[in-house]
């Protein structure tokens, strides 16, 4: 695994437009949330305090992480997107009324960077408890942060680069009847993409620790 310094080096190669959206966080606790802004777009925002409904991100005490907000308001790669080779590997499957259309997905919400490179997509809005729709949201999630995550290994020239994918999910994502689908998804996505895949329900105290 790389060190932590190694993957700044990497990120400061990498990202060469709206450098000032990166924050460093140094605190062992924070909030994260992506949230609708008053012009109908999404923005990473931060909390030092508890908040409902957020995630709550855990560290080490005296280690650091960096935020790196992707997509929307305020994304580093928000203008230009991020490259990926054969996009079409990633097209995932939204049913309608009418059939089943096949999209391409655009890039996930946020990077958390530390020893390893954390990728999170932000689904807590989807609400709905019809299964077509959950899996429509899922099919999506996935597709985002496995694109996001490839494009990072593609243009770091990193194949093994060391990633955790995340989707921020909503509290019915932990039911019982879902709870089967979750897991066969997740070993799916570790033998498509050599890379963990990981839900979870933001309560405001349920803790994602970055060291794990």
């Amino acid at each position: 695994m790389s060190s932590y310094s190694e993957n700044l080096d990497r990120l400061n190669h990498l990202v060469t437009r709206n450098k000032h959206a990166i924050q460093e966080i140094k605190t062992p606790t924070f909030w994260l949330s992506d949230e609708k802004q008053s012009d109908g777009s999404n923005k990473i925002e931060i909390r030092f305090v508890s908040v409902p409904q957020w995630l709550k991100v855990s560290q080490s005490q005296n280690n650091s992480c960096h935020i790196i907000p992707i997509d929307g308001n305020g994304g580093v790669f928000r203008e230009v997107g991020l490259p990926v080779s054969e996009l079409d590997r990633f097209v995932y499957q939204w049913s309608t009324a009418n059939g089943i259309d096949e999209k391409k997905p655009g890039d996930c919400d946020c990077l958390l960077l530390n020893k390893k490179w954390h990728f999170l997509e932000f689904k807590v809005e989807a609400s709905s408890l019809d299964l077509k729709q959950i899996e429509n949201n899922r099919n999506k999630a996935e597709a985002q942060l496995a694109k996001t995550m490839v494009s990072f290994r593609e243009q770091l020239q990193s194949p093994t680069l060391a990633c955790v994918c995340v989707i921020v999910a909503p509290g019915f994502y932990g039911y019982p009847k879902f709870r089967a689908s979750s897991n066969t998804r997740k070993v799916r996505f570790l033998k498509r993409y050599s890379c963990e895949l990981k839900e979870i329900v933001p309560t405001g105290n349920t803790s994602y620790n970055l060291d794990l």
